[in-house]
């Protein structure tokens, strides 16, 4: 056994928990968090978080960013000022304070995405991450993270909204996606263009912290949990593990067509 085999079989042991998932194979599994830079990845796994403005996004290359981030698209025909499908024209609808807001991104496997309990990669999505991601990859157990994350959070009396983005057209007028917009619903922080479907993100959005700059965050010590590893070597690897887990109370979900799992 190599040295790669026995650390997936350490990791594999401290992720059994008591009771059995049956079914709800939507439920987010496994968070993946890519990056170039290892020493970061070794932070966070301390339990050190680093996150930034929604606002760097705006400005970062498109795969890695995005020119949309913390905004309303709205397609409208100037000569019937009535809202309208499908029209080249366009409103950006934004504002400082949601520019200030900071966010944490991951890319998640789903129950159902495991292929006999192994997280496996088709060639088209290895391409795309050796493309858009970075060189490392930590890997989460989720519902630790999840634990980890409501404990600390409601000691500091952070507020955060989270769960799976919600993909959508972004030349159509969504009325759902504009109404969260305009009501100031958290869930618009939830919302990317098709585009970036194949990345399939997970996000975390600080509610209740506003500025400028990166926010440090510090919740608990995630080594029992996840795994620091090469993306070549999760890819040559099919990194498997018991569909053991509990069912934690989930305060940082906030709707059902996010990752209902209460």
């Amino acid at each position: 056994m190599n040295a790669m085999e026995m650390n997936i079989a350490d990791f594999e042991d401290r992720i059994k928990f008591k009771e059995k998932v049956e079914g709800d194979k939507d439920r987010i599994a496994v968070l993946l968090k890519f990056s170039d830079n290892e020493k970061h990845l070794e932070s966070l796994q301390k339990g050190e978080l680093f996150l930034n403005t929604l606002k760097l996004f705006n400005n970062l290359p498109k795969g890695m960013g995005d020119s949309y981030e913390g905004k309303c698209i709205i397609n409208v025909d100037f000569k019937k000022p009535k809202l309208k499908k499908g029209t080249k024209t366009i409103l950006e609808l934004s504002n400082t304070e949601d520019a200030e807001k900071h966010m944490l991104c991951a890319c998640f496997i789903t129950f159902g995405d495991l292929k006999n309990n192994k997280i496996v990669f088709t060639p088209e999505q290895k391409t795309e991450i050796r493309k858009s991601f970075g060189k490392h990859v930590l890997i989460i157990f989720y519902p630790s993270f999840v634990d980890n994350i409501n404990n600390c959070f409601e000691a500091q009396n952070i507020s955060p909204i989270a769960g799976k983005v919600k993909y959508d057209d972004y030349s159509v007028n969504n009325p759902q996606r504009i109404k969260e917009y305009i009501e100031d619903s958290p869930e618009k922080y939830l919302w990317k263009d098709k585009y970036f479907e194949n990345q399939k993100e997970f996000r975390l959005v600080i509610l209740n912290r506003t500025s400028q700059e990166a926010l440090p965050l510090e919740i608990n010590d995630m080594s029992n949990y996840t795994m620091l590893v090469t993306t070549e070597e999760m890819f040559s690897t099919e990194l498997g593990f018991e569909l053991l887990c509990y069912k934690p109370k989930i305060k940082i979900e906030a709707s059902t067509d996010t990752n209902n799992i209460n």
